[in-house]
């Protein structure tokens, strides 16, 4: 799994690949008043069970997948496929309050919509807390990345999460992940926290177009 969203959503792990997991916006736990984050699954859990999401039960949200619809965003040849959102979503499940568990029907309705970008909705209005997820597929020279940005809103709080995920042959691995965007080069080059070390080998190298896709944009 990949980076902590802000204070009070669930706590995910940085993959493999990636070096640090990113301080947490400023102000996010005071503006908020969010609860500690809840801790990962316990040994007493049975194997391969989801570990409660307890950052969306305790903000009383409803947690639904609300909305997913195309969002013609990609990069070069890139699609999407079922398999790489469902594979995602796990491993960015972290990524607000109420993605964990939104695998399957995120995957669903990816297979429903045939594309290379789509947008999830999670939440409903009245929730205290709601986010925007976008997944978008880049390909260059045989490489593929997909980038998910959430846009998270924590009642009068609003940030958002980045990841970067490369499909490699044993499947997706983290490349990015950070809050608000990317880093600047400089930091990319030092290898700053959430920058993974295929990152900073790269970085210099990939084209603008694909630089600039990559960060979201």
């Amino acid at each position: 799994m990949l980076v902590a969203a802000a204070a009070g959503c669930p706590r995910a792990t940085p993959g493999p690949s990636a070096t640090a997991e990113p301080a947490a916006p400023p102000n996010t736990a005071a503006a908020s008043g969010a609860p500690a984050p809840p801790p990962s699954a316990s040994s007493t859990q049975a194997e391969g069970q989801e570990p409660p999401n307890v950052g969306c039960a305790l903000r009383k949200n409803t947690g639904v997948l609300s909305a997913c619809e195309k969002n013609d965003r990609k990069l070069g040849r890139a699609t999407l496929t079922p398999e790489d959102v469902d594979q995602a979503m796990k491993i960015a499940k972290g990524i607000c309050y109420c993605a964990a568990g939104l695998d399957r029907p995120a995957a669903a309705c990816t297979g429903r919509l045939r594309t290379g970008s789509v947008k999830l909705t999670v939440g409903k209005l009245g929730d205290p807390t709601d986010c925007t997820i976008s997944l978008s597929a880049a390909e260059w020279h045989g490489r593929r990345w997909i980038v998910i940005d959430a846009f998270n809103r924590d009642q009068a709080t609003f940030y958002s999460i980045l990841t970067i995920l490369e499909r490699l042959p044993s499947g997706l691995t983290p490349y990015y992940s950070g809050f608000n965007g990317l880093p600047d080069a400089a930091s990319i080059a030092s290898g700053a926290e959430g920058v993974s070390a295929a990152m900073k080998l790269d970085w210099p190298g990939l084209p603008a177009d694909l630089r600039a896709f990559l960060g979201g944009t």
